[in-house]
């Protein structure tokens, strides 16, 4: 008998609709909502969490400025959580980098302050220097 090695699968995704109900229960109920999270949704999230930075772009361009927003917000809170913790990987940063060409200056400096305020990741809003370099 050998031994095996158990490699995991690609993180289960949020969808479009998910993204879009996330983003409005944020609005309505803030933090309460992650309290309240659990079941299928959770899992979606959390691998939303743990998944490549490009992959939530097809679904990140059918959501509005308003959703965007919501979801930074939402993803920032979250990863304070027990698995959710994301470093480098985290979508905040994609979503970061949607939002930064839509407002003006200084609503952009203002949801920076707001997510480095809410959040000890290092890696916030802006990624790694590395990749930010080799992009």
């Amino acid at each position: 008998m050998t031994a095996g090695t158990w490699t995991p699968g690609a993180p289960v995704l949020p969808s479009l609709a998910d993204l879009k109900d996330v983003a409005a229960r944020w609005r309505h109920e803030g933090e309460s909502f992650i309290q309240a999270l659990e079941g299928d949704l959770r899992l979606r999230l959390q691998g939303a969490m743990q998944a490549p930075a490009n992959a939530l772009d097809a679904s990140l361009d059918a959501l509005d400025l308003q959703e965007l927003e919501a979801l930074v917000r939402l993803f920032t809170v979250i990863e304070q959580q027990p698995g959710f913790e994301a470093g480098a990987k985290s979508p905040v940063i994609a979503l970061a980098r949607r939002l930064r060409p839509q407002l003006d200056a200084d609503a952009f400096a203002e949801l920076v302050r707001w997510i480095r305020a809410h959040s000890d990741n290092r890696f916030l809003p802006h990624g790694s220097l590395q990749d930010r370099l080799r992009a």
